[in-house]
Parts: structure tokens; C-alpha cells; sequence
């Protein structure tokens, strides 16, 4: 069962937040579905927590996700004119490195959603993007896309890198947040519909293809509102 803060769910008593309520808050919808598939009960009761959702977006989706695709895709306008490059010769260890641990992630991800342990799929998700912000802190495409020509070139790997795993990521997340899974795909200039994914990470995004505009993805939860809701939904009257 999904129990609520330090109790349970009741309609009649006015406890717990439930679908029309949901409506009348603030959290997008994309929100509630990433959150209540994350503390899915799957083999034991689990607990529907305001400061835990909050905590979720803020760490999760807003520091970690979000981040990495808006730097990712931000940094390419900014030095590669938005034009995707060319990574199918990977150069350095690191390279291979990271296409190797977002490619066991992946596989885990097919295999968790394979044997609908959504929460499992969506940790793998969430694995990626930080194997992804993690990539970019190591490599410093900013520095290097300053350098010589070789070092051009490894930032120019870098990134194509990083954007290809935002395309991967809007694949892996359409299940969960459908509607970010969109706004990813426009922010990518992408117009496919297409969510088939092989069990190996590798370069989707044509060399040459022109990118579109980084926007944000999540908003901050902010303390109060979390206050605000967890009192209007606690059966006071």
C-alpha cells in the first residue's frame, strides 16, 4: 500500500492528496507522475511524503536531470552554434568509459521496465544523467574548446557526447513524463516520435543536425508551498 506522511489515504476524512486535488496545486503533472512512480509500492508499503517530493524535484529533477540537459544543450548554442558533431571515433579512455557506464545503465533501465519495476527504471534514468553531469565536469568542454585544435576536437566529442545522452534520456523518460519527454525532443530540434531503443548507447543524433534552444525544464519546490499543502490536505477543517 502507499500510506500518507504518518498516516493513510482517506477521502471521507479529507486525508492525502488524491487526482482533483492534484489539479489544484502548483506541481505540474509530469511532477506527480515522476514522484508517485519513484515511491511506487512494488514489493512493500511505501509512504507519500510532501518533503520527500519536494526533495526529489529540487535534487533530482531540478540539480541533476535538469541541469545536465540545459548545460548540455546551452553549451553547444553557445560554441557549436547548436550544430551536433561528429563522436563515432571515441579518443580517450574517459570517452569510452562513460559510453560504457551509460550503456550498462541502460540496460538495466530495459530490464527493469521488461519486468515492470518502474522504480528500478527510473533510478537507472536518473543514474544516466548524473554519469552525464559528472562527464562534463571531468572533461571541461569550456576550458578545452578554448585550446588547441586538439583540444577542440575532444570538447567537440565531449558535448556531441553529453547531447546524444539527452536524446537517450528523452527516450528513457517518455514512460514516466511524457510531457518532458517532449520538451526535450523540441529543445533538440528533433521531430520523431520513434521511443525504440537498442541495448547500447551510440551517437542517435545526425552529425550535423542543428539543435534548438535550451529552456528550463523543472521549477524549485518551494518550502512553503510544501507547508501550504500538507496542511490543506491533512483532514483539518
Amino acid at each position: 500500500y502507499l500510506n500518507y506522511e504518518d498516516s493513510k489515504f482517506s477521502k471521507s476524512r479529507g486525508i492525502g492528496v488524491f487526482g482533483d486535488h492534484a489539479q489544484t496545486t502548483e506541481i505540474p503533472s509530469d511532477i506527480w507522475r515522476f514522484y508517485l512512480m519513484y515511491v511506487r509500492p512494488e514489493t512493500q508499503d511505501s509512504v507519500f511524503s510532501w518533503a520527500d517530493l519536494m526533495s526529489k524535484n529540487n535534487s533530482e529533477l531540478l540539480n541533476n536531470l535538469g541541469n545536465f540537459i540545459n548545460r548540455a544543450i546551452a553549451f553547444c548554442e553557445k560554441n557549436f552554434g547548436g550544430i551536433i558533431g561528429d563522436a563515432t571515433q571515441l579518443e580517450t579512455e574517459m570517452d569510452r568509459k562513460f559510453v560504457a557506464q551509460i550503456t550498462y545503465e541502460l540496460n538495466g533501465y530495459l530490464e527493469a521496465m521488461e519486468n515492470t519495476k518502474l522504480r528500478d527504471g527510473i533510478k537507472c534514468v536518473l543514474r544516466m544523467s548524473r554519469y552525464g553531469n559528472q562527464f562534463l565536469q571531468a572533461k571541461e568542454p569550456w576550458k578545452r574548446c578554448k585550446g588547441s585544435d586538439a583540444e577542440k576536437r575532444d570538447a567537440e566529442i565531449s558535448i556531441t557526447l553529453a547531447l546524444n545522452l539527452v536524446y537517450l534520456l528523452s527516450s528513457v523518460l517518455q514512460p514516466f513524463m511524457p510531457t518532458t519527454s517532449d520538451e526535450i525532443r523540441q529543445q533538440l530540434n528533433i521531430q520523431e516520435t520513434a521511443y525504440a531503443l537498442d541495448n547500447a548507447f551510440r551517437c542517435y543524433l545526425p552529425v550535423g543536425h542543428t539543435i534548438g534552444q535550451a529552456r528550463p525544464l523543472f521549477k524549485r519546490v518551494e518550502q512553503a508551498s510544501i507547508d501550504e499543502y500538507r496542511l490543506r490536505f491533512s483532514g483539518q477543517r
